[in-house]
């Protein structure tokens, strides 16, 4: 075997096994910026049609509120529903805009740490916005 073959071969041996395992879920200590509370739960929301649907998968734990934040544009949140793994929901209203120039975010307290399973935004269709969910233990 050449030289070059030979170090290549240590070099990619030695990346494999640093590397994270694929299906290992991240830690949200990991997720949030540093000094953040609030971790991202999924991408980026348009709110192009009046319902977007978010699942949190377990890995994230007991959440005990959650955080709409606009990206860009003015959405207009309608209600939250937050459905949890016991099989119970939660529908807070919201019934406010955000905006990237003003009201940025609106906070949502679930009452007590549980396991959420999805959570669907309803919102004001063809705004051409978007908003992130984040979330917080």
């Amino acid at each position: 075997m050449s030289r070059l073959a030979v170090i290549a071969s240590i070099v990619l041996a030695g990346s494999v096994a640093f590397a994270d395992p694929p299906d290992r879920a991240p830690n949200p200590a990991e997720v949030a910026p540093h000094g953040e509370r609030f971790f991202q739960l999924g991408e980026g929301h348009a709110s192009m049609s009046n319902r977007q649907m978010i699942n949190v998968r377990d890995q994230f734990g007991r959440l005990s509120m959650l955080r709409l934040e606009v990206i860009h544009g003015e959405p207009y949140i309608r209600r939250v529903i937050v459905r949890f793994a016991d099989g119970t929901s939660d529908t807070i209203p919201v019934d406010r805009r955000l905006s990237e120039s003003g009201d940025r975010k609106v906070d949502l307290p679930l009452h007590g740490e549980r396991r959420v399973e999805r959570i669907i935004v309803q919102s004001e269709p063809n705004t051409h916005a978007t908003y992130v969910v984040k979330g917080e233990r």
